[in-house]
């Protein structure tokens, strides 16, 4: 009879432990949203993702459709926006394009890596660039760049198994970094044909273009459509980098590759206009210089569309955000925060520059 009893008692002690056990393997899921960022954080990662990069050259947030100009039309990049995540304001590290740049792909700021103007400045190769992380951790690499500013001599080649910076200066009959430039067209050919003959790969693809830097030149029909004042041919090189978004988003698609790529859209810095009497950049740190759009388009369904975060962030963040979204370790030495716990959250108020 005892033993009996000692018998039922066992079965019964296994049995809450069955469901106990049962129980303990659904509550993750119960509790997930209340866990802090770190536990949650692979819901937003893209860690099988491909990347593609576009800086566009000389280009003023206010001066897109979707930060609230009226004077332009940029349909395609309104669609990242409402399938993505914008940025209302964000600030670049200073308003010159190889500083800028080396500031995007090393995480710091140019008081660190040391470029601080363009030419007779190079990224020193101690620097741990972006694209020699991903590298790391498998990518494939490639780099497209549309001016000599960006020319690999200059340092920004580290990291990447293809370069597209070939500029022919027999052409010129003297070099200015400014002048030598390609249109975007040419650049999205180039990268349509390396990610065509390796699109089976996991691949970076950093896509640079040129085009609202001067002289303001837009193709047709954008030349005559934009015509009405000082500085509206500045809008049309803007419309024609919209056309060139939508028709690479439209490769991406054919190739079957939009659903698995993180598409990140920025400027580089922006355009004086005739503010305080500067019809360029490179002078002054005004809002028209310093204040560059950033949009991120998440692969999959499942990312966040149509948010809007007005926190300031910094061009310096780009680096390390892209890396936690790969779920890749940021270098000790990168001055810039990943943006991805402000994407989750409702954080206001600025953060301290």
């Amino acid at each position: 009879m005892k033993n009996r009893k000692v018998v039922r008692i066992a079965f019964i002690s296994l049995g809450i432990v069955i469901v106990f056990l049962v129980l303990l393997s659904f509550l993750p899921l119960k509790i997930s949203e209340n866990l802090p960022w770190k536990a949650r954080r692979l819901s937003l990662q893209a860690k099988d993702a491909n990347i593609v990069l576009f800086t566009t050259d000389t280009l003023r947030a206010d001066h897109l459709e979707c930060y609230g100009y009226k004077k332009v039309e940029t349909p395609q990049i309104n669609r990242l926006a409402q399938e993505g995540v914008l940025f209302e304001n964000v600030v670049c590290q200073t308003p010159l394009t190889l500083p800028s740049h080396s500031s995007i792909f090393t995480g710091t700021y140019p008081l660190f890596h040391g470029v601080r103007d363009n030419g007779g400045f190079y990224l020193d190769e101690k620097h741990v660039t972006l694209a020699e992380c991903l590298k790391k951790d498998g990518f494939l690499t490639g780099a497209f760049v549309a001016a000599f500013v960006l020319d690999s001599r200059w340092g920004l080649d580290q990291g990447f198994d293809y370069c597209y910076d070939n500029f022919d200066l027999t052409k010129y009959k003297t070099i200015s970094l400014d002048a030598v430039q390609r249109r975007g067209n040419e650049v999205l050919e180039e990268a349509r044909r390396w990610l065509g003959e390796n699109s089976q790969k996991r691949f970076f693809a950093w896509i640079h273009l040129y085009d609202p830097h001067t002289p303001y030149d837009p193709p047709e029909p954008f030349k005559s459509r934009y015509r009405a004042g000082p500085y509206s041919l500045y809008d049309g090189e803007i419309a024609y980098v919209d056309q060139l978004i939508g028709d690479f988003r439209g490769f991406l698609e054919e190739k079957g590759l939009l659903q698995s790529t993180l598409i990140v859209f920025t400027g580089d810095h922006g355009e004086s206009l005739g503010e305080h009497k500067e019809s360029a950049h490179g002078f002054f740190v005004y809002d028209a210089v310093i204040r560059v759009p950033l949009i991120l388009r998440f692969p999959g369904p499942k990312g966040p569309r149509g948010k809007v975060i007005k926190p300031q962030v910094h061009s310096v963040d780009l680096m390390p955000t892209i890396l936690d979204l790969v779920g890749e370790d940021v270098p000790s030495a990168v001055q810039g925060k990943s943006l991805l716990p402000l994407i989750r959250t409702k954080e206001k108020g600025d953060r301290a520059a």
